[in-house]
This record gives C-alpha cells, structure tokens and sequence, in this order.
C-alpha cells in the first residue's frame, strides 16, 4: 500500500467512518446530558468522554468501592423495595451480599400500623417466586462488578425477569425507576471528577485534537487543567508596554499556576496577585516576570518579588514604578521577607523610593518616623508611671549607622540622703563636717570615691537599673530638709546631704517595622527598680553610712545592732535583708525550712484533683493552688510557695502562747511575757501579725523510690518569719525580742500551730478529694455515672440504628454501649486502680462528649465486650499508685453466698431475725413425768433457740398422744432457716434422751417491724398469695413454658410464645415465672444505697410486687432483666417463688 492509499484510510477512519453519540449504545440520559453539557465540543470530543465512561467502573459519594456499591445496592433491595420476598444469607455485616428466599413472613419491630404481626409460612408457590427475586437481586449485584456501559442490558434483563416472575406491577416499575436513578448518579459521579477536561472540551471545538492520541483519561485531565490554570483572561490585563509585557490582575489572594512559575510559594492574604507577563515567541501560554501583592482598598502593595523570592530582573523595575504611580499606592511594605537577595531588594526599593511618592516600609527615614513615635510613647508610659518624687528620667536617642537605625536609651536616678551636719568644707583629702569631731570625713579623691562607694554598697544598686553600661556620681549640698516639730517656721536651717546620681545606658536595635521593643523592656525595667529595688538599697546605704560614723546613727540602727547579738536564741537565725532584720525559726538542720508531719496523700490528690472543668488528674503545681489557693506567691531556695496564712498562723500561734500562760500561771520559774504599759491587754502577735511570714511550699520529688512511673511525692515545707524595718515603731523590737525570747525555750508551740494551719486547708481538700472519690468507688454514684452514659448512647442508636457500615455512627455507638455494659457487668469486682481508669478514661469522657471513640480508645473484645485498652492501662495506673500491677480479681461465689455478701453490704449493723414454728414429738414418760422443766431448759440451751412453750395433744386419727412444741429461734441476717432446721435444731433434739421429732411446721418470720407475721396469708404475705390471685385473672396457660424456652422459640422460629398479656387492675404482665429462673439474670451488686432497698423492701413485704419485672430475649438468643430488677432480688430474699414477667421481644439484646 503507497503512502495516498495509506492517508486515505485514515481520512476515511477519522472522519467518514467517526462514530456519533447515538451510534455507540448509550443510554438515552446519557445522550442528553453530554449534548447539553457540552455544545461547543466536537462529536469526537462527546464520544471520547463517552467512550472512557462505558468502560468506567461504578462509584458513588457514599460507596467509593465495588464492594461498597454492591452492599449498597443489594442490602437497600433486601431491606426496602423486597423485604417480603428475601433475605440475607448472613445477618450482618460486609457479607449481606446473598439474598435467599423467605419461607415465612418477616418480623416486623413495633408491627405495622401499631398492630402485632404474626409471621405465617409462605406456600410453595411464593416461595418459588422469591427465589427468582433472589436470583434477580444477585444478578443486579454481578453486574456491578462490570464496566457501566454494561450495566443497561443487565438492567433491563432484571426489570423483565421480575415482570414474567409474576410480582406486581407497581414493583417491577419501582425496581426500574430505582435502577434508573443509581445509573444516573454512578454516572454524575464520574463526569464530576473530569469536570475541567469537559470544560476544556467545550472551551475550543479544536481541543480535542490536543488530547486525541491520549489513551489515558486522566492524562487528558491533566492537560485540561494545565490549559485552564494557565488561560487568560483580557479582561483582567491591566495595561500592556510597548516591549509587550503587560500587568495581569490573578483576583485571588494564592494562585498554584503563579507558584509554579515563579518557584515561590504564591500566596499572600493581605491582597491580591499582581502579576507581570510577557507571551514569548511561538508560545501559547506567556511567562511571568514579576508578582505582587496589591491591596486596592488600604492602596498598599505587601510584596515585590522575582522569581525564587529573589529581587525582580532590573529591567522591569521602571514597570513597576508605573504601577505604583498609576494605581495611586501611597504605601509599599516590601521588606525582603523570605527573600534571600536582600540587598537586590534594597536596591529595588531605593530605585522605587526615587521614582515615585509612595512611603516605603523598612526605609532609613520610614524607619526613624516610626522608632521616634514608638519611643516617645514609652517615654509618657514611664512618666505616668514613675514614682511621684521623681527620682528617676529615662530619654533615649535615634541615630542612622551604616544603612540601620539604633536606638541609644539612657536612665538617671538621683537621691539625697540628710547626713546631719551642719555644713561642711573641703579639704585636700576629702569633705569635712563643720563639727568633725562627731563625723568620719568623706573621701573625694578618686581612688577614696571608689572605696566610699564600695564601702555604701552604691556600685551595686547602680547595677540593679536596667541596661548594660553605667556610672554614679556622689557630692555634697546644703539643703533645707524634713525639720522636728519644734522647729518654728522661718527658722529651717539647711544640713548637708549626700547626693548619689547613678546612671545606665544601653544601646538597642530598631527592627524592621520602625519598633523598638527592648525599649518597651528598658522602660520596664526602670519602673521595676524604682519601686522595689531602690527603696531597700537607698535604706541599707543610709544604714552603711551610720554604721561608717559619716552620720548619726538612728533609733533603729541601735536597735538593730543591739538584736544581731542575738546569738544566744539556738532556734532563730537573723540576717539583714532589704534594709531591715528577718527573724527565722530553724529546724534542727539549722535551716529555716520544716516539714509538716501529718498526713497527705500526694497520689490521690493527684488522681482527683480537678482542673478545669469536670475531669480528674493534675499535676503537683495544680494540686497545691487547689489545697492552699492562689494567693500570694514566695520564692524561696528555687521553690515557690504562698503566704496567704500569715494572719491566720499568727492568731493561731497567739492563742497557743496564751493558753500556755494561762496553764503555767504562777508556776515557778516559768518564763512570763512583759511588754509594758503600751500593750497591756493588746495582742502582742496579732500586733506584729503585718510583719509575720508563715509561707507554706511544696516539695516535689518527682522520681520517688527512684521510680519514674510513680506519682510525683508532694511533701509539704512550712517557714515562719518575723520581720523589722526602719519604719518599725521602737517598742516593736521589744516585743520580738520577747517573743523570740519565750518561743525559742517553748518551741512545740510553734510546730503546733504550723501543724494546725495546714492541718486544716489539708482537711477542706480531703472533703474534696473523698467526694471526687466516691464518684468512682461508691457503687450508686458508679451507676448513676453508667446509667448517664448509657442513655446518651442509647439515645444515639435509637436515632442512628438503622446505619450500617464500619465506621458508621450506629456501629461507634454499640461499640462504645458495649463497653458501657462491660463495665456495668464487672465494676463490682474492680479495685480502685481499675475504676480510676474505667472512670476517667472511658465514663467520664463519655459523659463530657469527649471520648475518642474512633481511637484505640473504643475498640473492644468481639467476644467479651471488654475494651482492648483497659488491660494496657490498669497495670500503668496501679504503678502509678506505688503498687504492682495486678489483674481483676474474679469471685467464684454461689448464688446464696453472693446474696449473703451482698446483705451484709446493705446492713450497717447486725441484723438479727426472729422466727417460730411447732414441732410434735413423743416424750418418754420418765422425761414428761415432772422432768418437763428440766427438758425444756435442755431445749432451750441449742444455739439460736430462744422460748420453748409445751402443750399435750392427741392426733385424731390414730389417737396417739404427743407433745407440741411451740419453737421460737433467732439467726443472723439472711442465714436460711431451713439449712438452721435440719443441719443444727433437728440433729440436736435428736440427741436428747426420751425425745422422738414426729413432725414440724414452716418457720414463719415474727422480727418486731416485719409484716409478714401480721397477715392472714401464706408465708410471703401479697407477695405470696400473688400466684393464685393472678392467676384468676387470665387465660391459664398448662403447663408454663419458662423463661430460656421462650428466648429459644423466639430466636430458633420467630414464635412469640405470649404475644399478648393479660390484664387486671393493678399491672399488665404475660406469665407468672419462677423467680430462681431469673437469678442468672440478676446485677452482680444491689445498684441502690441501703436506705433505698429498705423503703423498697418494706413495701414489697406490705404490698406484694405492684409491676411485672420486664425480661428482654432477642433473636441473638440472649436474654437480659430490662426493668424492675428489685423485684427479683425482694423476691430472692423473701423466698417467695413466683413473680409476674412481662416479655419484650427484640431483634438483638
């Protein structure tokens, strides 16, 4: 074949012989749908798409997998559109894939119509033509596995079979209109995820010759969208040049196809993209050059940048320059953030700066503008802030060094202190006082300055202002100062001061937005030091200069001297400290730190502290603000502590102190306190109560026994501490010396009241901590807490249960009920490790809405229920406690021994009962003949027996004679009376000589408060007569079915053995059932408090069983006590056999 036959057929194949939409067996909606979607396209570009989707494989928003679209599809047939005629193979789960015919009409919950259905067998003939629904169904399911353009035939052969298969009308079109609908959202779903290539089909009739060789639709897809990011609008060019770039408007604020341009990231909230392009030689799409971002409302332009962040190309910065002037932007904030060139952009900025009238950020003269506002509203902070004396000045001073700005802040503090003299002169040497002989003269040479300084301790207040560099200076003015009283005025005489002027300065940076923070710091740090620093140092300078003799030393200095000869008093240390004496009370270690010795469990109070909110477990720091509050802080040796108890330890320690006087009184050689006329009667602690320091610490060791895993050991430090200072009256110093004196030879009084202290906040927290607690370990708070839990997600399945599916919001909620019951199930033999971790990491959760249920968290045993977590847990947590880990323990108890226990934990106290009964015997004649006192002593001495009583009789039919008994006997609890008859009286009274048991009669209960003996009934009183009275009442069913037949009849064959209850006055209820039947049913453990069972109790005795207990038996086979559990366990405890049942029959319990 030559090469023009060759071009021939291919002309003939692409054009003569193309194929149509309607040539290719489309469905009809198919058709439509592309003729609308893309009219602008090509035949060839409508066939392409059709083409790729008949051979498309079927996905919905909602089943993104075959198998997920197959369970879809045939588990809505099953459970809707033909629940009468099939059924699943399997019950739940992924494998409902298998429809089977039904032989019986389906259950149907609740009935139809409110009404009972009772389920019938189909006939032969229905059956038949359910096997065919079945067949169809599975067909339907087969073709989902195939390409959809195979779906329409395989469609329509399941909409015939249906018909010839006899079912109605109204069925076989509901079966057609679904399929239709699931084949048109299959189909939208697909054309959606290729919305771009149809657009890009529809954009140029040409396109297609762009993807045509493309086998590959996601290829095609691909060129699509590259050709839509990159297609331009004209209506978005801004103004082109004569070289032929132009600026292009993006109108988004992040743009990909510009980032893949540009190599930088392409996005920038403050505005929108800007970008400079240019269309090169032969090519479709142009390339950009330069991107910005333009903010049209604030005229801003954020960001100038070339490619790789990089300064843009020189020769496009006279276009930029247009931009700016002709956009009217005042302001450019380009500052070469993220760029690596930053001196390219610089150099673009001064270019810019020079071209146009914008104010650029990050300039030298933007910069300055912005640093001198900055400053000067510290400045007006500090001086609004300052001490009112004024002592102190902060300035500071901007200056442009080598293309940046620093900023040169200083600080000034200047204060005088009165010397005393009277005047003063200079000499070669120093400055002398007009009176020498009183005063040591001041050096003013400069080594003697220094020596001066250092001596006052000036160098070192100089370095508490704020900065890095610094000086002082000292000299010597006559001022008129602070006068006595006496002095008249007109008459002031001026005495010499020491003026101290210190200084500091610090050389700061100025950042790129014109800010000065570190002044902010500065600023700061100055107010910090004129109001706590300066004050202590300016009284320890005075203090030095008295104690160097350059002033008269004051009544505090003498003092003060005087009380650090206190050396004799082992249990105080005394030290300057801020220009006063500090008093502290030490240990025996010499160090003022003590340990309180009472009580404190650090591990539970960290178990159940609470933070915020309702949650338990905190950290140690949390711990001690919830016990001590979050008063005021105190640091001392690296740890913190509070000293809002200061007042309340000095009242407390007062009241020691007096009640020790009191006790001692006029005891020889006892020490007694004198503080002088001025304080009789006063309260000498309470008077110093305003400088006493009682701070409370913690002390936290956080790997106690060397152990990680364990709580952190809390222990808890206590310091007690007197203070003075010169602006102490004179008389206080007395009165701490007495103090001080009187507490160091009676120290427990000290350690007592400490003790007391936090005894008590301790005692507030323990309340706290026991009720937290009890949320956990008392079994009716426990239930409550599991009852919440359970409606909440009770109430999620009764509104989702109908969701099938893993990860469905039905499947979450059993999963997490299961977990519920689980722990319903088995709290009851948990120990507090266990119910921690129950509690906080699964209820509590659960009941905030917080429980991560999709975590590891909520996955469960497929055979138990029990949460996989929890044994991962439980061992970490008993660690955590100090102890090893341990499993949950397991009790093999019998039903009888398990109620025993369970009494006892209802019963605060013993519980004694009371009981009689008659017993006939034959008496020997020599026992009965007047021995009869010392026989019925004899019967009196058996354990438990408490009267016997004797009458003769005779029985009348044989006429023998015998002797009756009326026994009366005591036992404990719940002990049975039977086992106490025939284990402990009966062997008894047969070892008695000439004593023959013939018979008995039932004990009956006669304990005083107990109705039972009051009734004129049968033993069980209402209760026990119940049987025959509802009997009487209703169809009597003969014989009874019991409780598991009826579970296996429901769930084998869907019977319900009593689908309709009978009816009297009081209740509804289906049968009477023998109550051991439901004793394997019974809760472990009694769910209500003792004060509850009792009322309860009492008035089942008095009244019988007024409501049936409600018994739930599901087609799982399991059956499960749903209401009125009381009963069962009233009924256990008073014997009585029977209670009435109402039954509730349900697909799963």
């Amino acid at each position: 074949m030559d090469i023009s036959t060759g071009n021939w057929f291919n002309y003939v194949r692409d054009n003569v012989l193309t194929e149509g939409l309607r040539d290719i067996g489309l469905p009809e909606f198919v058709i439509d749908y592309l003729e609308d979607a893309m009219p602008d396209a090509s035949e060839k570009a409508k066939v392409y798409i059709a083409n790729h989707w008949k051979k498309s494989r079927g996905q919905m928003a909602d089943a993104a997998t075959i198998p997920a679209l197959q369970y879809e599809v045939v588990t809505f047939l099953m459970d809707n559109m033909f629940r009468d005629d099939v059924i699943s193979d399997k019950p739940e789960g992924r494998e409902r894939l298998n429809p089977v015919a039904r032989t019986v009409t389906p259950y149907y919950t609740g009935g139809v119509d409110g009404k009972p259905v009772v389920r019938k067998a189909y006939d032969e003939e229905k059956i038949e033509q359910n096997k065919k629904v079945a067949f169809v169904i599975t067909n339907i399911r087969n073709a989902l596995d195939k390409p959809q353009g195979a779906w329409r035939k395989a469609f329509m052969k399941a909409v015939k079979a249906l018909s010839k298969a006899g079912l109605p009308s109204e069925k076989v079109e509901s079966l057609k209109e679904y399929l239709r609908s699931l084949a048109g959202k299959n189909f939208h779903f697909w054309l959606n995820g290729y919305s771009e290539l149809v657009a890009f089909l529809n954009d140029d009739a040409t396109n297609y010759e762009l993807i045509k060789g493309e086998e590959d639709i996601y290829e095609a897809q691909k060129i699509a969208i590259e050709y839509l990011n990159n297609k331009e609008d004209p209506e978005n060019i801004l103004h082109t040049f004569d070289d032929g770039s132009y600026w292009y408007n993006l109108n988004v604020s992040s743009c990909d196809v510009e980032a893949s341009r540009m190599g930088h990231c392409g996005s920038d909230s403050r505005g929108t993209l800007v970008s400079l392009r240019k269309k090169l030689h032969k090519r479709r799409e142009s390339s950009s050059y330069v991107t910005m971002t333009y903010s049209e409302y604030e005229n801003t332009i954020y960001q100038i940048k070339g490619r790789s962040n990089d300064a843009p190309d020189e020769k496009t910065w006279d276009h930029i320059a247009w931009f700016i002037n002709n956009y009217d932007v005042t302001s450019v904030e380009e500052t070469g953030e993220h760029s690596g060139d930053q001196e390219g952009i610089q150099e673009m900025i001064e270019y810019l700066a020079s071209e146009t009238n914008a104010n650029f950020h990050g300039s030298i003269e933007d910069r300055l503008e912005k640093a001198e506002d900055y400053c000067a509203g510290q400045i007006e902070r500090y001086t609004d802030n300052r001490d009112e004396l004024e002592h102190g000045d902060v300035g500071y001073n901007l200056e442009e060094e080598m293309n940046d700005i620093y900023c040169y802040a200083s600080a000034r503090y200047e204060f005088e202190i009165d010397l005393g003299w009277t005047g003063y002169s200079a000499t070669d040497t120093g400055y002398i006082a007009d009176n020498p002989q009183d005063f040591e003269e001041i050096p003013r040479g400069y080594s003697g300055m220094r020596e001066f300084a250092s001596e006052l301790d000036i160098d070192d207040m100089m370095y508490e202002m704020p900065g890095d560099d610094g000086d002082w200076d000292i000299s010597l003015r006559n001022l008129v100062g602070v006068q006595p009283d006496d002095v008249p005025a007109g008459s002031e005489r001026p005495t010499t001061h020491l003026v101290i002027s210190l200084y500091s300065n610090e050389t700061l940076s100025v950042d790129e937005d014109g800010d000065v923070p570190e002044f902010d710091e500065f600023v700061d740090g100055m107010l910090e030091f004129e109001e706590d620093t300066a004050p202590s140092y300016k009284e320890q300078i005075r203090q030095n200069l008295a104690a160097g003799g350059y002033m008269a030393k004051s009544a505090y200095d003498r003092s003060r001297e005087e009380m650090m000869k206190l050396t004799h008093l082992d249990k105080w240390h005394v030290k300057q400290a801020q220009g006063g004496l500090e008093f502290d009370w030490t240990a025996d270690d010499g160090q003022p730190l003590h340990t309180y010795t009472g009580k404190f469990d650090s591990a539970r109070a960290q178990m159940y502290g609470t933070g915020t909110g309702n949650r338990m477990g905190v950290n140690p720091d949390a711990v001690f603000a919830e016990v001590f509050g979050y008063g005021p802080r105190f640091s001392f040796a690296n740890m913190r502590g509070t000293n809002d108890y200061s007042v309340q330890f000095a009242r407390e320690l007062s009241s020691a102190i007096t009640a020790h006087l009191k006790s001692k009184a006029n005891a020889p050689g006892q020490q007694k306190l004198d503080f002088g006329d001025k304080y009789a009667g006063a309260d000498p602690m309470m008077f110093l109560a305003d400088d006493t320091d009682f701070v409370i610490f913690q002390d936290v060791n956080y790997r106690p026994d060397g152990n990680r895993e364990r709580y952190p050991l809390i222990k808890i430090k206590w310091l007690y501490r007197m203070r003075v200072n010169p602006q102490s009256p004179p008389e206080e110093f007395e009165i701490i010396q007495e103090i001080a004196a009187f507490l160091n030879e009676n120290e427990e009084l000290v350690t007592a009241a400490a003790d007391k202290i936090i005894a008590m906040a301790l005692e507030g927290h323990s309340e706290k901590i026991n009720k937290r607690r009890d949320k956990i370990m008392d079994n009716y708070q426990l239930q409550i807490q599991i009852n919440n839990a359970k409606k909440i997600y009770g109430d999620v399945l009764d509104q989702y249960g109908d969701e099938e599916g893993y990860g469905s919001t039905a499947e979450i909620a059993r999963k997490v009920y299961t977990i519920i019951t689980w722990f319903e199930d088995n709290y009851a033999d948990m120990g507090e490790a266990e119910r921690y971790i129950m509690a906080t990491k699964f209820i509590i959760p659960m009941l905030q809405n917080n429980f991560r249920s999709y975590s590891e968290m909520g996955e469960i045993d497929r055979n138990t229920g029990r949460p996989v977590m929890f044994d991962e847990l439980v061992p970490h947590q008993v660690a955590k406690m100090g102890g090893q880990p341990v499993n949950m323990v397991t009790r093999n108890e019998s039903i009888e021994d398990q109620i025993s226990r369970i009494d006892q934990m209802l019963t605060e106290q013993v519980d004694i009962r009371l009981y009689k009964m008659q017993l006939d015997a034959v008496v020997s004649s020599e026992r009965a003949t007047g021995a009869k006192k010392l026989l019925t002593d004899e019967l009196r001495s058996i354990e438990g027996v408490t009267v016997i009583s004797v009458e003769d009789s005779r029985d009348l039919a044989t006429g023998a004679d015998f002797t009756r008994f009326n026994i009366k006997f005591s036992l404990k609890g719940q002990t049975p009376r039977v086992e106490f008859i025939n284990k402990r009286l009966l062997p008894s009274l047969r070892r008695v000589d000439g004593f023959e048991v013939k018979d008995w009669s039932p004990p009956i209960e006669i304990t005083p408060g107990k109705k039972l003996s009051e009734l004129a009934l049968p033993f069980g009183g209402v209760a026990g007569a119940l049987g025959a009275v509802r009997y009487g009442t209703g169809p009597v069913r003969t014989p009874s079915v019991s409780v598991q037949q009826v579970a296996d009849d429901w769930a084998t064959n869907g019977v319900m053995d009593y689908d309709r209850p009978m009816a009297n006055a009081d209740m509804q209820y289906h049968e009477m059932v023998d109550a051991s039947e439901l004793f394997p049913y019974m809760s472990k453990v009694y769910r209500n408090p003792k004060d509850a069972f009792d009322a309860d109790y009492h008035h089942f005795i008095k009244n019988g069983p007024q409501a049936p207990v409600y018994v739930a038996v599901g087609k799982n086979g399991r059956i499960k006590i749903t209401g009125n559990e009381d009963l069962v366990w009233f009924a256990k405890k008073s014997g009585l056999e029977q209670i009435p049942v109402f039954f509730s029959y349900q697909l799963q319990v």
